[in-house]
């Protein structure tokens, strides 16, 4: 994974781009990378928004499952190539509302 990238005065590890490269196989099928990144989003977003005592933004269903998580954002990087170039973890977020609102 290639270092930091500064934008708009905050750094992130990880574009929209290579989250997609990372989960659709394009730097060498690493399943498990993409896998370790969506579900860190979404860890880190739900505990951020419980220890604020604030809504989740998205309601997830019992029994889904990392592979499924991991499809949907696919599908939206996939669909939103224009978008790719800011930050994963923002994508990640916008695919989890779109995908399962509460």
């Amino acid at each position: 994974m290639a270092g930091p990238v500064w934008a708009q005065g905050y750094v992130y590890f990880q574009s929209g781009n290579t989250l997609y490269d990372t989960c659709t196989g394009n730097l060498g099928g690493r399943a498990g990378a993409c896998f370790g990144y969506v579900t860190g989003v979404i860890d880190g977003i739900t505990n951020a928004h419980v220890r604020r005592g604030s809504k989740i933004p998205f309601c997830i269903p019992a029994g889904v499952t990392k592979r499924q998580v991991a499809d949907v954002v696919v599908v939206f990087l996939a669909a939103n190539p224009a978008e790719r170039n800011i930050d994963g973890a923002h994508l990640v977020r916008v695919a989890l509302i779109r995908a399962f609102p509460c």
